[in-house]
């Protein structure tokens, strides 16, 4: 072996080693990014939660004598 193909194959583990610390590098920034956003969707289900409420239609009709005694009290006001 030559003392340039040594010199070469040293260089070369040093880049393998560096290639490996990457990959763990690139593995840690994406566990990282999962991290961020399983804590994001729990604290938008936490707010959801607390701040959402169920919209249903309901239509109220009053009755004809609560209506006519809203009137009553309308007029009486009105009259004092």
């Amino acid at each position: 072996m030559t003392f340039e193909a040594y010199i070469l194959k040293e260089k070369y583990k040093k880049i393998q080693g560096l290639s490996d610390r990457l990959e763990l590098m690139k593995q840690q920034i994406e566990k990282q990014k999962l991290t961020i956003i399983r804590k994001l969707k729990q604290k938008f289900e936490e707010i959801e939660k607390e701040y959402s409420f169920k919209a249903e239609k309901e239509v109220l009709v009053p009755k004809k004598k609560d209506f006519e005694k809203q009137e009553e009290k309308i007029i009486a006001e009105a009259d004092k």
